[in-house]
């Protein structure tokens, strides 16, 4: 059996979402595939 502590997750959740990280990324890979077509 294996134990995976995951108490620091809503606090990166949270940190990822103020800084807007998701929207960056979203918007670079939208600009990549757009590019490969």
């Amino acid at each position: 059996m294996e134990v995976t502590n995951v108490d620091h997750l809503g606090l990166v959740a949270g940190i990822i979402d103020e800084i807007g990280i998701e929207q960056k990324i979203n918007r670079l890979l939208r600009l990549r595939i757009r590019n490969l077509r």
